[in-house]
């Protein structure tokens, strides 16, 4: 691995592709591209940075496996 990649870390303006597993053990696959919160658009794949999921990933390297506990919907 060069050094640019493994010193790549998460940040505004990328496309993201992540894979969330829930604790029943169900997998979603989502790609979207973190944006300004003011751009943010979900169901058009843009995730506002001020997000929960979003502050998960942003400063970390992409093959990171992350904790993400979605908020509670009612």
């Amino acid at each position: 691995m060069s050094g640019i990649a493994r010193d790549l870390k998460v940040e505004p303006g990328m496309l993201v592709e992540v894979e969330l597993i829930s604790s029943s053990g169900e997998v979603e696959h989502l790609a979207f591209t973190v944006v300004e919160d003011e751009q943010a658009d979900f169901s058009a794949g843009f995730l506002g940075e001020g997000t929960p999921l979003a502050k998960t990933i942003l400063g970390h390297s992409p093959d990171s496996k992350l904790e993400y506990r979605a908020p509670y919907r009612t």
